[in-house]
């Protein structure tokens, strides 16, 4: 890493690069492969199910037996994003998909808002306090560090904007797409919302693309 960029996130990684890294940093927190999450499927004598030699996308395999370094499924970075605890500001009401979130303890963020905003991403205000994103993000546009914005109820800074996050979901195309969420410093503002998923070739890395790890108990 070049000097001056330590408190940077780190970009232009692919999501094979990604899980790579996941798996390299079991390895070497764990003192051992034990606990490495991501497999190649194998058809028994070496290769992978396509025979060729090389680790494919769609020869990726998640242990979730295992409690390494991985990327989190779309459902688990939403929930992580929504989060609000009791908070009642900005908050899912009514019934939806026969949950009634009137009524449940737990308060969760809109799905048209940045993780942690106080109000939709159409409020100027609210999505500056939380997200580095095409507005505000200076002439010219570029990364910021991490923490630069409002934290969220889960303790955790940039789950909208700045980069996007790899997750380890795959997409309903064909082929080797992968899930994407958060938006970047070169989003539109509808980008940052929560409830907002996009798709990136799971083999590309980007100036805006990046990760964040996570771990079983």
């Amino acid at each position: 890493m070049d000097s001056g960029y330590e408190q940077y996130p780190v970009v232009l990684v692919s999501w094979f690069g990604a899980i790579m890294f996941c798996n390299w940093l079991t390895e070497m927190r764990d003192d051992g492969a034990d606990n490495v999450v991501y497999k190649w499927i194998d058809d028994g004598v070496g290769n992978g199910i396509a025979n060729d030699g090389f680790w494919q996308d769609e020869e990726t395999t998640e242990d979730v037996t295992k409690n390494g370094y991985r990327l989190p499924g779309s459902y688990e970075w939403e929930y992580a994003a929504r989060y609000r605890g009791s908070d009642t500001t900005n908050v899912v009401t009514g019934i939806i998909n026969g949950i009634n979130f009137d009524t449940m303890a737990t308060k969760w963020t809109r799905g048209d808002s940045p993780s942690g905003a106080v109000a939709n991403s159409g409020n100027v205000s609210a999505t500056g306090a939380v997200a580095w994103y095409w507005d505000n993000c200076g002439n010219p546009r570029h990364l910021h560090e991490v923490k630069g914005k409002r934290v969220n109820h889960l303790g955790l800074y940039d789950m909208s904007g700045n980069v996007w996050e790899w997750c380890f979901s795959k997409t309903e195309h064909v082929g080797t797409d992968r899930i994407g969420r958060s938006g970047g410093w070169y989003s539109p503002v509808d980008v940052l919302e929560v409830g907002y998923s996009g798709i990136g070739n799971s083999t590309n890395g980007s100036a805006g693309a990046g990760f964040r790890l996570c771990r079983s108990k």
